[in-house]
């Protein structure tokens, strides 16, 4: 049997996200222009337009300075930090990128998470990197109550374009051909996964 389990520690630009509720949630969504006719209102076919990748978590502990960092990417001041601006926004118009970090998820030793983990391989891996994450535009609820304080968040994460070696200087460029990546492995050796 093939069952895959195991818990996961997450990092955000490096700082932990402590616990989380269940786990992390990944989903993808593909972005398509359905192509429908007067004469038949069904889609006939489709044109692929991208993915939409999220990963959502119920953080647990949100005093630590990886989920502050994570819940404000607002730098306000144009200073380059991130720590003291919490309730402040700068100016507008920037892009998401720039406040984007890795999110790292490591899954714990011995788990079959950690040693049959890696999608492509069945093999083992020690972390799963998202390039560029952010946290999204949907809301984030926090309930100020007695109750034990949790807070679900999602997490847009981003592409970053990958060189295509053999192009010619004057044809398409990576984003034209999409090559993109969301996320890279480390396996079993602690060697990382080429970024491109």
């Amino acid at each position: 049997m093939a069952f895959i389990t195991g818990a996961f520690n997450a990092f955000y630009g490096g700082l932990p996200l402590g616990v989380t509720e269940d786990g992390f949630e990944q989903t993808t969504s593909r972005i398509q222009e359905d192509i429908v006719c007067d004469q038949y209102r069904g889609p006939l076919d489709s044109v692929f337009q991208g993915i939409r990748m999220q990963v959502r978590m119920v953080l647990m502990e949100l005093n630590l300075p990886g989920v502050r960092r994570l819940l404000w990417p607002y730098d306000h001041d144009l200073d380059g930090e991130f720590d003291d601006g919490h309730g402040r926004v700068g100016p507008v118009g920037s892009l998401l990128s720039a406040s984007a970090l890795p999110l790292t998820l490591v899954p714990c030793p011995g788990t079959s998470a950690q040693l049959l983990g890696h999608p492509e391989t069945g093999g083992p891996i020690t972390s799963l990197t998202y390039l560029q994450a952010v946290v999204s535009a949907d809301p984030q609820s926090v309930k100020f109550s007695s109750s034990v304080r949790k807070l679900p968040v999602t997490l847009d994460i981003l592409p970053v374009t990958c060189p295509l070696p053999d192009l010619e200087v004057d044809s398409a460029g990576p984003t034209c051909t999409g090559n993109l990546r969301y996320y890279a492995f480390n396996w079993g050796d602690g060697g990382p996964s080429p970024l491109c």
